[in-house]
């Protein structure tokens, strides 16, 4: 399967790297300075533990390092420039796995019913597990997280002109088993080729209600690899590299928030079998203990033109 690159010439890239948690954009690398970069569409804060239940963007608890790197990108998603400016709030959070799920207790604190209860079994077939929740619940999850042993990573990012978000995760150097389950029953699988695991997001004001936001959240890896063409951009002619890539659509998820509200995306009591998505995307190892991951992700709308 493709992932469309025909907009790469508008593609834009920015690497965190956290002060205080000292979180490695790739595995195996570690920065404890602080890199903040900004662009015209484009602005980042790390290194914050947010308080989600007083709406605050940060606190003064310090984010802890988290078992392999992340960074946030976007592309282009051939929406109208400028339609939406979103401001996107994402925790990673990395809780070891020793015998036990100890995470699962987070779930009690989330509604997990998002209008498709067929979607729900198929993400948990698969490994994976979504839900939202709302500022009332943080404290209790913020207290499960740190008696767990969690680790967590907080990012900021503003996106505008019709950006899709992209959470990358880790990497991978090719060769590692997948299954798939499909909505009609049927299994399916493959060896993931060298690149870059991540969830990419799309979003949109809710029709007739500017206040809330749909988001769509859907699980990737784009190939290291690339092809490049040339082609033509406001009569002059540039170079331009797509990349090829698998993207599992099947599991999209798609959420409706009203303020105050976040979407949390995480792995399912089946994802210890380590050959499904929800595994291969939402585990790592730090050292010699594997870790599992969970994606806190606030968005809040900054304006609608």
């Amino acid at each position: 399967m493709r992932v469309d690159r025909s907009h790469l010439a508008y593609y834009l890239v920015i690497a965190l790297i956290p002060l205080t948690s000292c979180a490695c954009l790739f595995p195996g690398q570690r920065d404890s300075n602080l890199t903040q970069s900004t662009s015209d569409n484009t602005n980042e804060s790390q290194g914050e533990s947010a308080d989600w239940s007083t709406g605050d963007a940060g606190s003064d608890a310090e984010s802890e390092p988290t078992a392999s790197g992340m960074s946030i990108a976007t592309r282009s998603s051939g929406k109208p420039a400028g339609s939406v400016h979103m401001q996107f709030d994402v925790h990673r959070v990395e809780i070891p796995i020793d015998g036990e799920r100890r995470s699962l207790s987070l779930w009690k604190h989330l509604n997990e019913s998002l209008g498709d209860p067929q979607l729900t079994a198929l993400l948990a077939r698969n490994g994976l597990r979504a839900g939202k929740g709302d500022r009332d619940a943080w404290p209790a999850m913020k207290s499960i997280i740190e008696e767990s042993g969690g680790r967590m990573g907080t990012y900021r990012h503003v996106v505008d002109n019709g950006l899709s978000l992209l959470v990358n995760l880790d990497r991978t150097e090719g060769g590692e088993s997948y299954f798939l389950h499909e909505r009609g029953g049927s299994l399916k699988g493959g060896n993931l080729p060298e690149g870059t695991k991540r969830i990419s997001i799309d979003y949109a004001a809710q029709d007739g209600d500017a206040t809330r936001v749909v988001l769509k959240l859907v699980p990737e890896l784009e190939e290291a690899r690339t092809r490049t063409r040339w082609v033509e951009n406001d009569g002059n002619v540039v170079n331009v590299q797509d990349h090829e890539g698998i993207r599992f659509d099947e599991l999209a998820v798609l959420v409706k928030l009203a303020p105050g509200e976040f979407v949390v995306l995480g792995s399912s009591e089946q994802a210890d079998n380590g050959y499904l998505i929800g595994s291969r995307w939402l585990s790592s190892m730090l050292g010699m203990q594997k870790h599992e991951t969970i994606l806190f992700i606030r968005p809040q709308l900054v304006r609608v033109n």
